[in-house]
């Protein structure tokens, strides 16, 4: 039971991590004309993140889909972060990666 514990915390927390970062990322660039690929795919693994952390909080039944999708996003935006140098993509990368390995250990 300990570690259903820790794991659903850790997702929480994960998931409040690449949130975060994803709005930083969203602010820094979203007059960007250049990020707006980046810009759009954070606004929606940000979407999905915040989905997903409300399914995990109050147990709904359907978050394992609300994860898979969650997960979905953040791989992709992961890779497009990867494409740029500059502390908001790797930060927002890092977060994606966390949250990723994350949600994939409570989906298995």
């Amino acid at each position: 039971m300990n570690r259903l514990t820790r794991l659903k915390s850790n997702c929480i927390q994960t998931l409040e991590e690449c949130i975060y970062s994803c709005q930083q990322l969203i602010a820094a660039y979203k007059y960007s004309k250049d990020m707006e690929r980046c810009v759009a795919l954070a606004q929606q693994s940000l979407d999905f993140c915040v989905d997903c952390l409300d399914a995990c909080e109050s147990a709904q039944f359907d978050r394992g889909i609300k994860m898979r999708k969650c997960l979905e996003f953040c791989l992709s935006l992961k890779k497009e972060c990867e494409k740029y140098r500059g502390e908001k993509f790797e930060a927002c990368s890092e977060a994606c990666s966390l949250c990723i390995k994350e949600l994939q250990m409570v989906l298995v």
